[in-house]
């Protein structure tokens, strides 16, 4: 496996389908309402080449990525056809060190999803200068990946959990945590989970990328 680098990753497109929930916009406000929708991902249909092909075409055409583009596919598959072209992995991180080696070797961009049952995140990168000098749309921008040292809790804006675990079980987020409990504090941290709000499985740690 690849080591994480110092590139840094500029999200520039995306889309999600989480089962009622088919387009990006209607996902997003399943989540700032806080509606719960569970997915059997173990019993769920497996979703086509046909409709995978569909999704992710919306992410690239939201990302103005053409047609000629020279783009790489990363697919983390928990239930699906059999995809063409791709490359499956078992994590968002895998997906993402992998997709920064891809653009530091010139592949103009990568589109990483997950797919679980009927269920499916997925969201375009560009290395983040390319982007910036092409005036693509950035909807967020990966500085590191991993944990390090150099990043402090007071520079946290906006906490994105991964895991079913409780909050103060998480190593990165006790840390967090234990910084802003301090009541002589004056700083605050946004605090999200799509696992928590019901979502599940590979396609839910693609979704927390939106």
């Amino acid at each position: 496996m690849f080591q994480p680098t110092n590139t840094k990753i500029a999200i520039v497109g995306m889309n999600a389908c989480f089962g009622s929930y088919s387009t990006l916009d209607a996902f997003e406000r399943s989540i700032y309402e806080g509606h719960l929708l569970e997915i059997d991902t173990d019993n769920a249909e497996p979703l086509s080449k046909k409709e995978f092909d569909r999704l992710t075409k919306i992410a690239l055409e939201d990302a103005a990525i053409t047609p000629n583009t020279n783009i790489a596919k990363i697919v983390a598959i928990n239930s699906a056809e059999e995809l063409d072209d791709s490359v499956t992995i078992d994590s968002v991180f895998d997906a993402l060190v992998i997709a920064q080696k891809l653009l530091e070797d010139g592949v103009k961009a990568v589109l990483v999803a997950g797919v679980d049952g009927e269920a499916v995140g997925a969201v375009v990168l560009m290395d983040y200068e390319v982007a910036k000098r092409n005036r693509h749309k950035i909807y967020a921008v990966i500085d590191r990946l991993g944990i390090s040292s150099t990043v402090k809790a007071q520079d946290v804006a906006y906490l994105e959990l991964l895991d079913d675990k409780p909050f103060e079980d998480v190593k990165i987020e006790k840390r967090i945590h234990n910084n802003y409990i301090n009541p002589n504090r004056s700083c605050s941290c946004a605090v999200s989970s799509v696992n928590n709000a019901g979502y599940r499985g590979i396609a839910a740690e693609f979704a927390g990328l939106n």
